[in-house]
């Protein structure tokens, strides 16, 4: 079975999936009645959210400039910024592909080897990890109760009960996980020297020392006051983001600023869902969050459309100039095609 196949087939599952969740979403819901409210939603709200969106997105673009200067490399704003962008674009293709794909068009750009750019990803993520859980926490301070019989009923329940009804699967997993993993780490101690020879081998270190060297520059930092304004303004600019797309709407214009964190919770958890860019995963768990708030389920969808294929508009607007931008910066045309496609990025940072 060809790896060009196995890409399709798994693109296709996602894609279902995506559907699978839209269908749950909808399901039994007026759609006539939702788009009548789509279509008479206050386009100017909307407009003024994705405003702070992309002042969000270009914030990310210039905080991640941050991380690779003590890697010894400085790229030009326009360059990081652009991207993010086309990181964006590709995760509405492939979920999680965005992070490969924007280090290898810095690559591309900035001749920045891509096993450091990664580390500084996975920095990165790490860091939107404990900023999702502070606003999670200041969530639960000023919604407590009605926090905990969502998360309780749609979350913590299901995977008890997935838990306790695999109880022993999972145990035997782990322990075959962990003897794996002591089984490769004594291989390794024992055939050192025979392993680190070879050239594959050689390569793999290289990629792990390089994501490693990524990691620990969120440590090394030269601004490290710009690097925290910088991660406010992001994660501040999803906040009132959030908060703005409810004026869109009539049903959720009297919603405050603490249901908003809430809705950025779960559209966050949402956009972290194995599906591209979200789809289906964010309307079902925005629209059933806003329940609690006395929010129709047909106004909610209404809202989760609205909030969801804003953002997606931004993500192909400015991901297309990006990837123009790109074809401007670089002189080879073909190289926006080893852009969207990273297969054989270790093995050309060796040449570059």
């Amino acid at each position: 079975m060809s790896k060009k196949f196995l890409q399709i087939l798994k693109y296709l599952i996602l894609l279902l999936l995506a559907g699978v969740l839209l269908f749950f979403a909808f399901r039994g819901q007026d759609i006539a009645k939702m788009w009548e409210g789509i279509k008479n939603a206050n386009f100017i709200w909307i407009g003024l959210a994705l405003l702070v969106s992309f002042v969000s997105h270009w914030s990310r673009g210039v905080r991640w400039i941050l991380l690779i200067k003590p890697l010894g490399y400085e790229p030009s704003k326009a360059n990081a910024v652009a991207a993010v962008f086309i990181g964006y674009l590709a995760n509405l293709a492939f979920p999680r592909m965005g992070e490969v794909t924007r280090c290898a068009s810095l690559r591309k750009t900035d001749k920045i080897p891509v096993e450091s750019l990664l580390g500084t990803v996975v920095a990165e993520r790490a860091l939107d990890l404990f900023c999702l859980g502070i606003v999670l926490f200041l969530t639960i301070i000023f919604q407590a109760e009605l926090i905990f019989d969502f998360l309780n009923q749609y979350l913590f329940n299901p995977i008890t009960q997935k838990v306790v009804g695999n109880s022993g699967i999972l145990l035997f997993t782990l322990a075959i996980g962990v003897a794996l993993v002591v089984t490769l780490y004594y291989i390794f101690k024992k055939y050192q020297e025979m392993i680190l020879a070879n050239k594959l081998a050689g390569k793999i270190t290289n990629l792990f020392n390089g994501i490693k060297n990524g990691v620990l520059s969120i440590f090394k930092l030269e601004k490290p006051g710009l690097f925290i304004f910088h991660t406010i303004l992001i994660w501040g600019g999803y906040f009132l983001s959030t908060w703005l797309f409810f004026y869109s709407i009539e049903a959720t214009s009297h919603l405050g600023p603490s249901i908003a964190l809430f809705a950025l919770v779960l559209s966050s958890l949402g956009m972290a869902a194995p599906v591209q860019g979200g789809i289906g995963a964010v309307h079902y768990m925005v629209s059933q969050g806003l329940l609690l708030f006395g929010i129709g389920i047909n106004d909610g969808l209404v809202y989760a459309t609205i909030l969801h294929s804003s953002q997606t508009l931004l993500v192909l607007v400015m991901g297309a100039i990006a990837l123009l931008y790109l074809l401007k910066v670089n002189t080879k045309r073909n190289s926006i095609k080893e852009i969207l496609t990273p297969d054989n990025i270790i093995a050309s940072d060796d040449k570059s």
